[in-house]
């Protein structure tokens, strides 16, 4: 897929990119070439587990490379919301993001 008008937008200061891990890992991480390629335009991350087609899961319950991921997040000083389907799941995200960034 072409990617001109994203690509049109980027050269303005105005527009970044957000990077929503969990579904681009549902999509088979078809964009993360161009994201990584654009990273100097990357502000905004929505952060959830995902396992194949299954979205909004816990942290630490999926697939994902999540630690690689917040790295590339915390590079760029990037904004991040946590995104479950539940309180619970939510909280348990939180306490595995603490558990994450203990020493």
């Amino acid at each position: 897929m072409k990617k001109t008008a994203i690509k049109f937008l980027l050269k303005s200061e105005l527009f970044g990119l957000t990077w929503d891990i969990g579904h681009s890992n549902s999509a088979n991480n078809i964009d993360e070439k161009f994201i990584l390629e654009n990273e100097n335009k990357l502000y905004h991350f929505h952060i959830h587990d995902s396992l194949q087609k299954q979205d909004h899961m816990t942290l630490g319950t999926g697939e994902i490379d999540l630690k690689q991921r917040l790295g590339i997040a915390a590079k760029r000083n990037c904004r991040c919301v946590i995104e479950t389907k539940t309180v619970a799941a939510l909280k348990e995200s939180v306490f595995w993001l603490a558990r994450l960034s203990s020493p």
